[in-house]
């Protein structure tokens, strides 16, 4: 008894580590997710403003690094940011670099129970919470663009309606006056 006890005891003991694998894979992905989000949302409030750099594949895929750089760069210039805030988000840039890119060369990185996956698993969440708090500020305000951006098209659309109504009924004066000329000259 006391051996299937033992047995079923370490059998307990393999599933709660597994659990604990699996939740930090899960905050892996989570985290990748957080972090795209943000650069999503950085790149598309550049873009709203004219910013050159308007291929969101490529921009994400190729030379991300150098371009995040400069998309932080360019945002700060353009909205006059502080200083503290565009650190902030080079700091953002620099921790989701080493999360991307260099998660497993630190030698206390595991995927096994204990220190190493604690430690790994403090790092994805401090670096979640960083992309969740970035991406609160820039969805509100894209969303804000957004309908903004909307009201000046609509505006823009209803002038342009407008200037053609008025178009119309000039050269539809026009004709008509041409049609006028021509039936009296028609008829002497």
């Amino acid at each position: 008894m006391l051996k299937l006890w033992k047995w079923l005891k370490s059998f307990f003991s393999r599933d709660k580590q597994l659990d604990q694998v699996r939740d930090f894979v899960i905050e892996v992905g989570r985290c990748q997710l957080a972090c795209s989000l943000v650069e999503q949302q950085l790149h598309d409030l550049l873009r709203s403003f004219g910013y050159p750099d308007n291929k969101v594949p490529e921009w994400l895929v190729s030379g991300q690094n150098k371009r995040l750089k400069r998309a932080i760069d360019a945002l700060k210039e353009q909205f006059d940011l502080p200083s503290s805030f565009a650190s902030e988000l080079h700091r953002f840039r620099d921790r989701r670099n080493e999360f991307v890119h260099q998660i497993w060369k630190d030698p206390d990185a595991k995927l096994e129970v204990g220190n190493g996956l604690d430690k790994m698993s403090q790092k994805v969440a401090a670096l979640y919470r960083t992309a969740k708090e970035l991406s609160d500020i820039f969805g509100p305000l894209l969303m804000r663009l957004g309908e903004k951006r909307y009201q000046r098209e609509a505006k823009r659309l209803e002038e342009e309606i407008k200037y053609w109504k008025r178009e119309s009924a000039i050269l539809g004066a026009a004709l008509a006056h041409a049609e006028q000329q021509t039936a009296r000259l028609g008829k002497n």
